[in-house]
Parts: structure tokens; C-alpha cells; sequence
């Protein structure tokens, strides 16, 4: 994943489930994979959007960046 210098990649997850969900049409997975695909991962990217760190907790007590 391209990622740019502020850390943000520029594709929401929501976008690259879209997209990762069309390529897999376009492989020809059955409907209903792509439905328990899209429903596992649209719970995931909400776990994933919640735990996601902010920049203030990326820096540890000795006041090094976390690498992460």
C-alpha cells in the first residue's frame, strides 16, 4: 500500500472494499461469497476505523515516534 509522508494512504477502507469486492465479481466468486466477504470485512474496517491510534498516542514517554 502507497502510503504518503503524513501516513494516510488516501484510499478509505470503504473505497478499497469496493474495489477489492468488484475484483472478486470480476474473478467470478459466487454472490453469495461476495455477500459474506463484504459483511466480515465492513465489520472489520469498523473495528479497524475505532482502534485506529491518533497521532498523540504515537508518541511514547521517551519521546520517541512510535514505529507502527
Amino acid at each position: 500500500m502507497n502510503r504518503s509522508s503524513s501516513g494516510s494512504s488516501g484510499l478509505s477502507l470503504s473505497k478499497a472494499l469496493v474495489g477489492f469486492l468488484n475484483s472478486k465479481a470480476a474473478e467470478g466468486l459466487s454472490p453469495r461469497t461476495l455477500t459474506n466477504y463484504e459483511f466480515r470485512l465492513k465489520q472489520w474496517i469498523d473495528f479497524a476505523e475505532v482502534t485506529r491510534p491518533s497521532k498523540a498516542s504515537r508518541r511514547g514517554t521517551s519521546g520517541n515516534t512510535w514505529c507502527g
